[in-house]
């Protein structure tokens, strides 16, 4: 309900005390994210993915919650991030495709992760309100292998 004499919000919305109207519950998402493919910095020292949040809103209150999926499986190894203040991409180091063992006889710290393939997932929420999310919406592909022919 809108506070005082107005009228309650429409079905599906909520009075938002920082826009001082009636909007989405959750900031809408209307366009599935985008992961790019993978990029090389300068030194070659690091390879990265890049997951692009499609919303064209600039209302900087929208904050996104992105993870990375192999093959449709969200491993905890891989931080979700958060974004906020506008921001609208996520990047993951791609250190995180292989195996990460500090020697043969110890216990490896995370699995590899080639030969699958990876997207991103993406849902919304606001500032104010971090506990209401959205649904995930999920990305394209990239298959993260070597392949010989």
């Amino acid at each position: 309900y809108c506070a005082g004499n107005l009228a309650p919000c429409p079905d599906g919305e909520v009075y938002n005390v920082f826009h001082r109207e009636c909007g989405d519950i959750v900031p809408m998402l209307t366009e599935n994210p985008v992961l790019h493919p993978p990029v090389v910095n300068d030194d070659a020292t690091q390879v990265t993915f890049t997951c692009e949040v499609k919303y064209d809103d600039t209302d900087g209150t929208a904050n996104f919650e992105v993870s990375f999926l192999f093959d449709n499986e969200y491993f905890p190894d891989v931080s979700k991030k958060i974004l906020t203040a506008g921001k609208r991409r996520a990047t993951m180091d791609a250190a995180h495709l292989g195996l990460f063992q500090l020697h043969p006889s110890r216990p490896s710290i995370w699995l590899s992760k080639m030969g699958k393939d990876v997207s991103c997932q993406v849902r919304s929420y606001w500032e104010f309100s971090p506990t209401v999310k959205s649904d995930w919406r999920q990305s394209n592909t990239y298959w993260a292998g070597i392949q010989a022919d």
